[in-house]
């Protein structure tokens, strides 16, 4: 005990701290600023396209999914991209991202949708799914063919993809999936 006493004595001598001034009204909960920079309204960070979808033959048949993705990549100039179905398997993938890397953010990206989904419901189905990561951003957009089963386009870019691109690029893997 006259130990404690000590040191309480030792600290109370020490350099005087400044007082901390109590908040003015006490609240039970955090409050955060309305925008941060980057979020919220449009960003100098954002992506566009830099071109146009080059249709031709090549985006005819099966491959032409993987042409399609190669387009997206490029005109990003996003690390990788991918397509899945409503149960996460990958149809198709382009890129620098490693195998399992695209398999699994397949499967998780997929069960975003379908957890997406399941929220306010009243307001209809998950569309797009927009992730900012530490470095970079996971963008998601969901289509449907015309048998009526969706997919769902994942990107993996630096930079994020502005509103006008995540249309473009459903407009075009929609045309594509209704088999042009």
């Amino acid at each position: 005990m006259s130990n404690a006493r000590a040191i309480t004595e030792r600290l109370r001598r020490g350099p005087s701290a400044t007082p901390v001034e109590a908040p003015s009204s006490q609240v039970p909960y955090a409050r955060f600023p309305k925008t941060r920079p980057g979020i919220g309204a449009a960003s100098a960070d954002e992506t566009d396209l830099a071109e146009d979808v080059p249709w031709s033959t090549a985006m005819m048949g099966s491959g032409g999914w993987t042409k399609l993705l190669e387009w997206y990549v490029t005109s990003l100039n996003a690390h990788g991209a991918l397509i899945v179905d409503s149960s996460g398997l990958v149809i198709a993938s382009t890129g620098s991202l490693a195998t399992e890397i695209v398999e699994e953010t397949g499967a998780r990206v997929s069960v975003a949708f379908e957890q997406g989904d399941q929220m306010l419901r009243t307001l209809g189905s998950l569309r797009t799914l927009t992730l900012e990561l530490d470095r970079g951003w996971l963008v998601g957009i969901r289509i449907h063919t015309i048998e009526g089963l969706s997919l769902i386009i994942g990107v993996v870019s630096p930079r994020r993809i502005s509103a006008s691109a995540q249309q473009s690029i459903a407009d075009a893997f929609s045309k594509k999936a209704r088999g042009v």
